[in-house]
């Protein structure tokens, strides 16, 4: 790949005079202020390119010429020269025009055409046609706002599939065209062939018509043979039967008497067994009432003993009480009775003289005494001094009074402990209350919810119950049953609980699905409606001979096993305004038969007009009835009105299950207030849970109380513990000084002169001999005394006190004692109750033993007379059945010989050809030829078999009235068959033509898809890297994303071509979303990867930097920067002469105005004003010598 070297321009736009531009490096900018010229240097390039004038920014190339304004001055040619390098060597393209619009196209000197100049380029990839090396101002703009359509109609420019497009379109046309005119061709013979089948099917019709009529009258005569050999077969069998069954008349008849009387025995006995059983029934209620009667006083007593347990219980919590009280008052009289015991020992401690001295001791201690007197007077009167002073210390010491308080602490300590052990008691106690209380609340609002849910499904109950006998009131009016109904329904309901199978009444089993619908339904049903289902015939056969011997009446009975129903038409089901009878009616599926039955094709309809339609007009012989009661017959006669029948009938119905509705509800609501009754005591609860609470109050304030009791002797004891530490401190503190005054020299000089005495006596010192017997003997023995007469007071205080406690204690002993009397008289009559109450539940127990004996024998007659009673229907069963049997056989000999006479006499009527051997059709004594009939046909006599003849005879006259055949079919057929051919000749030459084009077409298609896929599959490849690399930053190092789509997988160039970026940061999103910079960035991209498919050797861009702002011109810089591998290959270490010759990064050429952008490059081409020539001068900068 080559590159540009320089350019130089003559005369051209702005330059006046020749200019020499470049050189231009790897990344070259064109920078300068606004009107200086940069642009006439990218038109000067385009327009040396061949680029034509309109792209130029000019209407002619004339105006290319330089013009100063000064005509004698302007120049009369413009010539622009492109050196470029190829291979180390230069090549000059020149490019010059005239004022007259001429130009000269010259390859190095040499004057060549445009076509031959342009050819060139395109060698090095610089298509002109494409300008796929320029960017004009404005030109991002416009990309970035192009639409898919556009972009698409660019890419195909680019990619050169342009090219196809005019014989793309022509193809296209001719194919369109011939396409239409191979399918006109198909149409018409598709026609051809349409008719000529039609001619086909009515040759085919004519034959196969003469071929049906000629097999309907063999299958017709072979029918009736058929039908007639077994009807006089039949005959044959029927005499024989009718001479058994008239033996097994006589026989039956004889063991049916015999055995009625034996049941009529067994009902006797039934009935009194029956009578002994209700009265001893009679004996069970009474004595349940009895037991019920003595519920209530039951539990009167009950709550009575609960009652006194109750109060026996606080009696005896406040004996325990009393007892703890008794306990602490003899603890107190018992210390003070210690008290005064040990203050009388203290006394006669006192009196006895702890010193005895003999009278010549005593006389040593006077003279040591008057010894001691002679000291010197300064020295008694010291001692005398410290003498007082001992003794006031001694007397402050005693004045505190340690051993007082802590005795009074003793007592407190031992009070507080037994107010706790009281409080603990009273704790528990409350505790056990608390969970009474709470099981007898949770006990009642158990009840309280069982009596509320009681209630509201009584309501409910008693609401419908209400709604039940309010509409069967009013039914009963419009429902009067008669007397010989009743029985006939009273019937009905033994039957259905003697026999299985007996299933009640059609009316009873069925409903309408509407109510609009019970009038029509009525008639339609008619006399089945009062018809009892059965499951068979055998079950048929015993309720007959039950409503005879019960002499009820007569009834018709369905036996579900048996019926034959015709098949229902399905055609019916498609008219307009009808609908079949067997639809509006609702059943059970094993009845669904039963109704078949007795409606069969009979369909309803919504009035008289769709009814006369139905039976006139469509003539689909059904019977037709309307919605008001109209039925129009098969005949075709009308019955007017309701026919007497007004949907009293459902209303019966309804009226049977209200009742039952009625009863079952009774039934629940006797259930309910049973259940109501259990919770309904709920008065003796509230009772039990008043007295807890007030017993709970009596606990919660003594607990208080005690604990106020605590928290006082707690604060007492603590202040008195502070004031014992207080006292105990003082006292220390007094003896250390009384210590420390009897350390004195006189006290030790007094000790010297009473030593030896007090050593004999055995005393201290001699100080506290005299304090002993002169001073505090008489002072402790006063204090005793009266400590002595106080203590003994409070013992008597004490005593009283307990005297007024054991009458109280007494008092409440006889209180119990009382209780407990009461008790045992209540459990006493308790016990009697529950006693009687024994006595009459073993009396209930033996009468329900005797009862269940009787239920017993009463089922073993039962179950005799049952057994008899069977054996007595069987067997009159079997004597009517065999008086049915010859009765039957003899009616249906009689029918069979009228009904082959009757045959007889159609076939001479209708003159089919059956064989005779004598006698006359038409008299109906004629003797049949059977040999014709098959062996097969005389063994089979089922049903199956008429119906296989009449399905087949039906089937032959079905496709018979379906053909009509035309007789000059045949010769149609031939001549058409001609045209046919011509016709389908046409045909095959249009579609031939058609799929030479459309091959034609493909070829050029492909071409076309080709070319313009193998440029979108570069760029889709290449645009994504391209914006990422226009967009990362520091921040964002991954940059942002960008795709290019077709809105047409299989011809992209007919639709457009979707172009949508994510910018960082952002979300994805359309070209058209997004700002004025970041269209250019992805418009940039766009550019980019287009020099990826057809990359030219120089790109060159004006201006294209306008809308961005720094940070994306510097992202741009950077990306043309890396792109323009100057740089990197100096890096490397390879030569400048290497980089002139290997050129595989195409050269950027810039115009810009932004200092981020052009400083990235490598050199500088500067453009200024010359206002001396009044035109453009050209400055330039190689910036890679300042790197």
């Amino acid at each position: 790949m080559g590159r540009l070297n320089s350019l130089y321009v003559e005369n051209f736009k702005s330059y006046n005079g020749r200019h020499r531009i470049g050189p231009f490096s790897d990344f070259t900018c064109i920078i300068g202020p606004n009107g200086s010229g940069k642009s006439n240097i990218m038109d000067a390039l385009s327009f040396v390119l061949g680029v034509q004038a309109m792209h130029l920014r000019s209407k002619q190339l004339k105006e290319l010429v330089y013009r100063c304004g000064d005509k004698s001055k302007d120049a009369h040619k413009a010539v622009v020269e492109m050196e470029y390098e190829l291979e180390g060597e230069s090549v000059m393209f020149s490019r010059s025009v005239q004022l007259n619009g001429h130009c000269e196209y010259r390859i190095d000197g040499k004057v060549v055409s445009a076509g031959v100049y342009n050819g060139e380029l395109e060698k090095e990839n610089i298509l002109v046609k494409l300008r796929n090396f320029l960017v004009f101002q404005g030109d991002v703009e416009a990309i970035a706002q192009r639409n898919p359509k556009e972009l698409s109609n660019f890419i195909e420019q680019i990619s050169g599939s342009i090219e196809f497009k005019e014989e793309y379109d022509r193809l296209k046309e001719e194919m369109e065209r011939a396409t239409e005119q191979s399918t006109v061709a198909f149409s018409k013979r598709k026609g051809m062939n349409v008719e000529m089948r039609q001619y086909q099917e009515q040759k085919e019709e004519a034959e196969r018509y003469a071929e049906l009529e000629r097999e309907r009258d063999e299958i017709t005569i072979k029918y009736l043979l058929w039908r007639l050999y077994h009807i006089e077969k039949n005959v044959e069998s029927l005499k024989e039967e009718i001479e058994y069954h008239g033996e097994q008349v006589e026989k039956n008849k004889e063991s049916y008497e015999r055995e009625e009387v034996g049941m009529k025995e067994k009902k006797k006995d039934q009935n009194r067994i029956f009578k002994e059983k209700l009265i001893l029934e009679k004996s069970i209620k009474e004595e349940e009432k009895r037991i019920e009667e003595k519920r209530p006083e039951k539990n009167k007593i009950k709550e009575q003993i609960r009652y006194l347990n109750e109060k026996k219980r606080d009696l005896e919590m406040k004996r325990e009480a009393m007892e703890i009280e008794e306990e602490e008052k003899m603890k107190k009289i018992k210390e003070r009775e210690e008290e005064i015991k040990r203050i009388e020992l203290e006394i006669e401690e006192i009196k006895i003289d702890k010193v005895n001295m003999n009278e010549q001791e005593r006389r040593e201690f006077n003279e040591l005494n008057k010894q001691e007197n002679e000291m010197n007077f300064n020295e008694r009167q010291e001692l005398e001094k410290l003498n007082k002073k001992i003794d006031l210390i001694k007397q402050e010491i005693k004045f505190i009074g340690i051993d007082e308080k802590k005795e009074r602490r003793e007592k407190i300590n031992s009070e507080i402990s037994n107010l706790r052990i009281r409080r603990e008691k009273y704790s528990k106690n409350r505790i056990d209350l608390l969970e009474e209380k709470n099981k007898l609340e949770n006990e009642i609002e158990k009840n309280k919810k069982i009596k509320v849910a009681l209630n509201e499904q009584e309501i409910q109950y008693q609401e419908r119950l209400n709604l039940v006998l309010e509409n069967l009131s009013e039914a009963k009016i419009n429902i009067k049953t008669s007397l010989k109904e009743s029985k006939m329904n009273e019937a009905i309901s033994n039957m259905k609980r003697i026999y299985s199978g007996v299933y009640g009444r059609l009316k009873e089993t069925v409903k309408p699905i509407n109510k609009t619908y019970q009038v029509a339904c009525g008639i339609v049903l008619g006399k089945h409606l009062n018809s009892i289902l059965v499951d068979s015939e055998k079950t048929a056969v015993e309720c007959l001979n039950y409503l005879k011997e019960q002499r009820i009446g007569q009834a018709t009975f369905l036996p579900l096993d048996s019926l034959y129903v015709k098949p229902i038409n399905e055609s019916l089901r498609n008219l307009d305004g009808c609908r079949l009878a067997i639809d509006v009616i609702r059943c059970e599926s094993k009845f669904h038969v039963a109704v078949q039955y007795a409606c069969g094709n009979s369909v309803i309809c919504d009035d008289v007009e769709i009814a006369k339609d139905v039976n006139y007009n469509k003539r689909l012989g059904v019977k037709s009835i309307t919605l008001d009661g109209v039925v129009i017959h098969k005949s075709g006669l009308i019955s007017g009105g309701s026919s007497g029948f007004d949907g009293s009938t459902w209303d019966e119905q309804n009226i049977q299950e209200m009742k039952n509705e009625r009863n079952e509800l009774i039934a629940n609501l006797n259930e309910i207030s049973r259940e109501k009754k259990k919770v309904s005591y709920l008065e003796p609860m509230y009772n039990q849970i008043a007295n807890l609470q007030s017993k709970l109050v009596y606990v919660e304030q003594e607990i208080n109380n005690l604990e106020g009791k605590i928290k006082l002797l707690e604060n007492e004891l603590n202040l008195l513990n502070k004031n014992i530490n207080e006292l105990m401190n003082e006292e220390e503190f007094k003896n250390k000084e009384l210590n420390r005054i009897i350390q004195k020299s006189l006290f030790l000089k007094q000790d010297e002169i009473f030593k030896s005495f007090c050593e004999r006596l055995k005393i201290e010192n001699i100080r506290d001999y005299i304090d002993l017997e002169v001073k505090q003997k008489e002072i402790k023995l006063f204090e005793l005394n009266q400590l002595k007469s106080k203590v003994s007071s409070d013992l008597k205080f004490e005593n009283n006190l307990m005297n007024d406690f054991y009458k109280r204690f007494e008092e409440l002993k006889k209180s119990i004692n009382d209780l407990e009397n009461d008790l045992e008289l209540k459990n006493k009559n308790l016990n009697k109750i529950e006693k009687e109450k024994e006595i009459s539940q073993i009396n209930l127990d033996e009468n329900l033993n005797k009862l269940n004996e009787f239920q017993e024998e009463y089922e073993n007659i039962q179950e005799e007379f049952n057994k008899k009673k069977k054996l007595v229907h069987r067997l009159l069963t079997n004597y009517e059945t065999s008086i049915k049997n010859k009765t039957s056989r003899e009616a249906l000999l009689e029918r069979l010989v009228e009904e082959k006479k009757s045959v007889l006499i159609k076939c001479a009527s209708q003159q089919i050809k059956i064989p005779i051997t004598s006698g006359s059709l038409i008299n109906g004594n004629a003797i049949l030829d059977f040999s014709k009939l098959d062996n097969n046909s005389k063994i089979n006599s089922t049903e199956t078999k008429e119906i296989e003849f009449q399905e087949k005879l039906k089937s032959l006259q079905n496709d018979l009235e379906k053909i009509s055949p035309n007789l000059k079919a045949l010769n149609k057929f031939n001549e058409f068959q001609n045209q046919f051919k011509k016709s389908n000749d046409s045909f095959e030459l249009a579609r031939k033509n058609a799929k030479s084009i459309k091959q034609e077409f493909s070829i050029i298609q492909q071409s076309r898809f080709k070319a313009f896929m193998s440029c979108f599959t570069v760029l889709q490849d290449s645009i994504d890297h391209i914006y990422k690399e226009l967009t990362k930053s520091q921040n964002f190092p991954l940059g942002g994303s960008a795709s290019l789509s077709l809105q047409d997988l299989d011809e992209p160039y007919l639709s457009g071509v979707k172009f949508n970026v994510t910018p960082p940061t952002k979300r994805f999103r359309d070209i058209d979303d997004l700002s004025g910079g970041e269209k250019t960035v992805a418009a940039l991209a766009l550019l980019f990867s287009i020099q990826n498919f057809k990359p030219s050797p120089f790109f060159v861009l004006d201006e294209v930097d306008a809308a961005l702002d720094n940070s994306n011109v510097a992202k741009v810089a950077r990306y043309l920067r890396n792109l323009s591998n100057n740089k990197q290959q100096r890096n490397r270490g390879v030569s400048d002469e290497q980089i002139k010759l290997d050129h595989k990064s195409p050269q950027f050429i810039v115009i810009s105005l932004k200092r981020q952008l052009y400083e990235k490059a490598d050199s500088l081409v500067g453009v200024y004003r010359n206002q001396e020539v009044n035109g453009s001068a050209i400055l330039t900068l190689d910036l890679s010598q300042y790197e």
